[in-house]
């Protein structure tokens, strides 16, 4: 249901990657100030690479970087 063509479908795809890495990845732990300070210094640094991970992996799948970078 995305126009790859257009600027606003790449972002709308790039935006639910994001979303469902963020899923997958359990949630962005400072959510709901449930962590300690220092809970967090140990978990934001494990849900950033995990998160990085699973975009780099659907994009991969998809073949998204050169769509991406081409604006296909």
């Amino acid at each position: 249901d995305l126009a790859l063509s257009r600027d606003a479908g790449r972002r709308a795809l790039q935006a639910r990657i994001a979303d469902a890495a963020d899923k997958v990845c359990g949630g962005h732990p400072d959510r709901g100030n449930r962590y300690t300070q220092e809970e967090l210094k140990r978990m934001l640094p494990a849900y950033d690479t995990c998160c990085a991970e699973a975009v780099q992996r659907a994009q991969a799948s998809l073949n998204l970087p050169v769509m991406l970078a081409q604006g296909q």
